[in-house]
């Protein structure tokens, strides 16, 4: 029997609104998700509205019954400075399509370049394909030394999605996809979801989703 000690996981958050910790009516925050996890403890929070991290903070530290997690949560308006600061493990990226997922917002490189797994919140970008080409290739090549890159695609691993994907490789490289949007909620307030230009829903090539 081991006796090594317990390695503790190291988890951050880049973004603090309902992504991340919840709202709009739902309960499908990451945060949620990690709290259920366990030996891991979250290390920071980096949001530019630093109110709304100190509101998302009080909330989980006084109702969670995991609130021991957030014990040592510090907070950051600058992502970079915190990886620096608190070396976390992984990070959960919950931020707007339009401000990561770029050359000008290279987040997901930052996090990745400093040997941080991380989990994207869906759209991966809200950049035309054609322009993601170097950013991919970055990201591939921080997978080959190890690091783990996720994207929280609803569904994504369930048999119905691996069907259709074998379906759609069965198609060659030309495809054209005819879909209809079924929304999981009842009522989506936000205005830019419906606004290609800063909520994304481009079609990315197969690579950056497989």
């Amino acid at each position: 029997m081991s006796n090594s000690p317990i390695k503790i996981i190291k988890v951050a958050f880049i973004g603090a609104g309902a992504v991340n910790f919840g709202g709009h009516g739902n309960a499908w925050d990451h945060a949620s998700r990690v709290e259920k996890m366990p030996n891991v403890t979250v290390v920071g929070i980096a949001e530019l509205i630093i109110s709304r991290a100190q509101e998302a903070l009080a909330m989980r530290r006084s109702k969670s019954e995991a609130n021991h997690i957030w014990e040592h949560t510090r907070l950051f308006t600058d992502y970079r400075e915190m990886i620096k600061e608190t070396k976390p493990d992984a990070i959960f990226i919950g931020l707007p399509p339009s401000v990561h997922g770029n050359s000008k917002f290279p987040v997901e490189l930052d996090c990745v370049n400093a040997g941080v797994h991380i989990l994207i919140e869906k759209p991966l970008s809200s950049c035309p394909p054609d322009q993601l080409d170097d950013f991919h290739k970055e990201l591939e090549r921080a997978e080959n030394r190890g690091v783990i890159i996720s994207v929280g695609y609803m569904f994504r691993y369930s048999k119905v999605i691996k069907k259709m994907k074998e379906i759609a490789d069965s198609f060659g490289e030309i495809r054209y996809f005819n879909a209809r949007y079924h929304c999981a909620y009842s009522n989506i307030k936000l205005k830019s979801w419906w606004n290609i230009a800063s909520s994304g829903v481009p079609l990315l090539n197969k690579q950056l989703i497989s």
